[in-house]
């Protein structure tokens, strides 16, 4: 199982480390805005203990605190760490020590000093809408189109791999179970 889940909870840090090196190489090409939109990927993957993710968000407040930098780069830095703080992919931050980065607080705080007036400098987006009824219906469907596939795996094949010949339910109408139930935890995803 642990080996089926590695590449899930690999690819965080892979992808942090990557948009890492990214902003790196950027800035020191002079490409500031291609740096910043890097770091603020680094951040948006942040999981628990990930010191690429934590790196990226000190360089970008550093970046973000630089005098030499316009005050609009200096904003566009901050909001970037914002954004890239909101939609990390971690829910475990109750975990001693899980993230060692910048805390949003200190980011908006130091956004209330550098623009005190903040909706004629950085536009908040607006938050987005989740239908949760329809996520709860994709879950079910999900999950039973998953439990189709078993039976129907369990259900036709013996120990041998080979196909069995007597089936109360017909192959091709579990086979059209599987395919209903894919569909509908699909358009039930476009809903949510």
């Amino acid at each position: 199982m642990l080996v089926l889940a590695a590449p899930v909870l690999l690819r965080p840090y892979y992808e942090s480390r990557l948009f890492l090196h990214s902003a790196r190489e950027g800035l020191a090409k002079g490409d500031v805005d291609g740096a910043i939109t890097a770091y603020r990927s680094s951040i948006s993957w942040r999981t628990p203990y990930n010191s690429f993710a934590a790196e990226s968000s000190h360089e970008l407040f550093i970046l973000c605190r630089q005098e030499s930098r316009a005050s609009a780069v200096r904003l566009e830095c901050l909001e970037q760490l914002k954004r890239g703080l909101f939609v990390s992919r971690s829910m475990w931050w109750f975990l001693p020590g899980a993230w060692n980065g910048v805390p949003i607080e200190q980011v908006e705080n130091e956004m209330t000093l550098l623009a005190p007036t903040p909706s004629s400098i950085v536009r908040e987006a607006h938050a987005p809408t989740v239908n949760f009824p329809f996520q709860v219906v994709a879950q079910l469907f999900f999950w039973s189109w998953i439990g189709m596939v078993f039976f129907t795996i369990w259900s036709e094949f013996d120990r041998t791999g080979t196909i069995k010949k007597s089936s109360r339910l017909p192959f091709a109408a579990k086979l059209l179970s599987c395919i209903t139930l894919f569909g509908g935890w699909l358009a039930s995803l476009t809903w949510a």
